[in-house]
């Protein structure tokens, strides 16, 4: 948690709570970054990472750490009983689109590892085994109720940001939004 009243509540530490901690640190924009979960991940929901992805952690100045930590592929192939069936070069399958044109290999929980020790770095810590069981859009403000070792605490920002995978709890009266499409 940083020490700033936070603006932003971040539900989820993942990659993508993660993440968006991260952008927001750099703006100067204080944060408060919680997750449901006594860690992180100990396995992996996710194996590859994308091209925009680095594109991101390269903006905000830790692509470097990032691959490091992970793979880049240089080729599939398909087996088969009867032998190799195909080859797919993907060393460089992107070239002329991005500076990152590689395929790229990096397990999830290797991944929040890497970017929870650049928000810590920064100051920023992540409070675990928290909740969100509850919020309230007041207009100017959020108001949410988060829930630690079944102790309930009522905390006020301007923005909630949900990453955490789960359902939100209860979306009280938030606008919905009609969808069509156009011919």
């Amino acid at each position: 948690m940083s020490t700033a009243q936070p603006k932003v509540l971040i539900a989820g530490a993942g990659p993508t709570g993660l993440t968006l901690a991260l952008w927001l640190t750099r703006l100067g924009v204080p944060v408060r970054l919680f997750d449901k979960d006594a860690g992180p991940g100990e396995t992996s929901r996710a194996l590859a990472v994308q091209a925009r992805t680095l594109e991101f952690h390269r903006q905000i100045g830790i692509v470097d750490d990032v691959i490091a930590a992970g793979v880049k592929i240089e080729q599939l192939t398909v087996h088969t009983p009867a032998g190799i069936a195909a080859k797919l070069p993907l060393a460089d399958f992107g070239r002329g689109i991005s500076p990152y044109p590689f395929a790229f290999a990096l397990p999830q929980d290797v991944h929040e590892r890497v970017l929870i020790a650049h928000l810590e770095r920064a100051g920023v810590q992540v409070e675990r085994n928290t909740e969100l069981v509850a919020f309230e859009d007041k207009g100017n403000a959020v108001v949410a109720t988060l829930r630690k070792n079944g102790t309930d605490e009522t905390v006020s920002a301007a923005y909630l940001a949900g990453c955490d995978r789960r359902p939100l709890p209860r979306r009280p009266r938030l606008p919905r939004w009609r969808c069509r499409t156009h011919p």
